[in-house]
């Protein structure tokens, strides 16, 4: 388990973004938290103030966003694979969903190594919901839910286009 305290607590943020992450590192303090420190940039580093997985993902999400020049599915593909190797020597399990949002576009994924990902689901333009896409780890109303597949990334632009695809693993 993770420390309680606030600064530990879901969503993340960082200037626009919004960060949150349904899963887990197996066995984070002693395997992939340096590792993953070592792959992030001094300032990003600085800004950590929590001690849990999701929040080293979400610095390596925003180390990799300014890698690629800010295009997000680049910058999500290359903090997934980054994180899965580093987790490969040491056999350990990484459940990673994941929505980071700007209050403009989304970005979601669903994948994991070693074990089988949580469930996700996305639903557009529901009755009361309408001009709108929602991600939920189930579906929270009756409505034309879709589930993610395992392995796959959703993008919602401003203009509610969604454009999934498979992650490269």
């Amino acid at each position: 388990g993770q420390a309680a305290s606030l600064s530990n607590c879901q969503p993340f943020s960082d200037r626009n973004f919004l960060f949150t992450h349904n899963g887990f590192i197996e066995n984070f303090r002693p395997t992939l938290y340096q590792p993953i420190r070592s792959h992030i940039r001094d300032a990003l580093y600085q800004k950590i103030e929590g001690t849990t997985d999701s929040e080293h993902i979400f610095a390596l999400f925003l180390n990799e966003l300014a890698r690629v020049d800010g295009n997000w599915e680049k910058a999500l593909q290359g903090t997934l694979n980054t994180l899965f190797k580093l987790a490969k020597p040491y056999g350990v399990k990484v459940l990673a969903n994941i929505v980071i949002s700007d209050g403009n576009q989304l970005i979601a994924s669903r994948c994991a190594i070693g074990s089988t990902p949580p469930s996700l689901y996305w639903l557009q333009n529901a009755p009361h919901f309408p001009n709108s896409v929602i991600i939920a780890s189930e579906p929270l109303f009756p409505g034309n839910w879709n589930p993610f597949p395992e392995s796959s990334m959703i993008c919602v632009g401003e203009d509610l286009k969604i454009n999934m695809h498979p992650i490269d693993l």
